[in-house]
């Protein structure tokens, strides 16, 4: 009993005195950012064929806030963190989708991780951003939600963020960064099914810059598989998501004020979870920008996917290095393999195989 009194008393103090010692050390370097975009949409024909005016959120930038930071290890090794929300400036709100959804409903869906960083890049551990939607924007003159994220929707690559996620991006070798990402499933005695894995690289040098990604996704847990996880199952995870490859090679350049962007897609997958029968989407999409000034600038898109043909018109104007005013117009021919969203924040609104006119205006601010 001496014995055992003894012992915790040792483990009493050695907690208590590794508790001290973090106390006193420097404290991390900690960051709060976000961004906030609103702006009013008026849609000619919603979902039900009415039409709708509004205010709507994250049209082009997703209304987020967080924290990030580091701290020096010595020797250029440094510990880092990021912790990363969603609010919806219309109400003020958190996303509310399911835990095992494409968006999760968690605080910190956008990101919860920790690692470390130094000359050999960084390597994280926790939920991130899929390195794959990285890479597919690099197309883009004017990138935002209504463009980018509208078009992963629709093509079916939009596995945004990744749980359990062992994440790698290399420092620059020669213009390249090569971003790796593997997910566990974190489901016992199923290894393969549930992961998922990309690999991307991005080329940036001066006028021009160019990525290639690739993702595999192994969905395939079954639906007593994936409530065994407890909602700690990879992003991609539940019973609705059968297996899938998606790839991409685009590129953007700039020639003084004007700027040109185009990119490739394909996606394979599974027409249902544990279906054999698989099918195969493919989309291109161009862009041009012209710069009137430091402050002004428009552009023009085109995509076509599978038969919905979306042209985009989007200007900018830069009131700050913080704060910008947008205005967007998308004019949607949706066919019946993929369908467009009007725009990003009215995303409850497709209408498959109809034409769909949004137009919006709006300003973004961060912090």
């Amino acid at each position: 009993m001496k014995k055992t009194l003894v012992a915790l008393a040792v483990l009493a103090s050695t907690g208590t005195a590794f508790a001290a010692g973090h106390a006193a050390a420097p404290a991390s370097s900690v960051t709060l950012f976000g961004i906030l975009d609103a702006s009013v949409t008026n849609i000619d024909k919603t979902a039900s064929g009415a039409s709708f005016t509004g205010l709507t959120d994250s049209n082009i930038a997703s209304s987020q806030f967080g924290m990030r930071g580091s701290e020096s290890l010595g020797g250029g090794l440094r510990a880092i963190f990021e912790l990363q929300a969603d609010v919806n400036v219309t109400n003020g709100t958190f996303d509310g989708t399911g835990a095992n959804s494409a968006n999760s409903g968690a605080l910190f869906r956008r990101a919860s991780w920790v690692g470390l960083a130094g000359n050999f890049g960084q390597v994280t551990f926790g939920r991130r951003l899929n390195p794959f939607l990285i890479g597919a924007a690099v197309d883009q003159v004017h990138a935002g939600n209504s463009t980018n994220t509208a078009r992963s929707a629709a093509m079916g690559y939009a596995d945004f963020w990744t749980k359990n996620a062992i994440t790698y991006v290399s420092p620059a070798m020669g213009g390249v960064t090569v971003h790796v990402q593997h997910g566990l499933s974190n489901a016992a005695g199923r290894t393969g099914d549930g992961t998922v894995t990309a690999l991307v690289a991005v080329y940036s040098a001066g006028a021009l810059n160019a990525s290639a990604g690739y993702e595999k996704v192994d969905g395939g847990l079954t639906a007593a598989e994936v409530a065994a996880t407890s909602g700690i199952s990879t992003v991609v995870a539940a019973p609705a998501v059968g297996k899938k490859e998606a790839q991409y090679i685009n590129a953007r350049y700039a020639m003084g004020p004007i700027t040109l962007g185009a990119g490739f897609f394909q996606v394979k997958g599974a027409i249902a979870a544990g279906s054999a029968a698989t099918s195969t989407r493919d989309g291109s999409s161009v862009h041009a920008r012209y710069d009137f000034s430091k402050q002004a600038s428009a552009s023009l898109s085109y995509n076509d996917f599978e038969g919905t043909k979306v042209t985009t018109l989007q200007g900018r104007y830069i009131l700050s290095p913080r704060t910008s005013l947008y205005g967007l117009m998308n004019s949607i021919d949706n066919g019946t393999v993929t369908t467009f969203v009007p725009t990003w924040g009215a995303r409850g609104n497709p209408r498959p195989a109809n034409n769909q006119t949004a137009i919006s205006a709006g300003v973004i601010h961060a912090f």
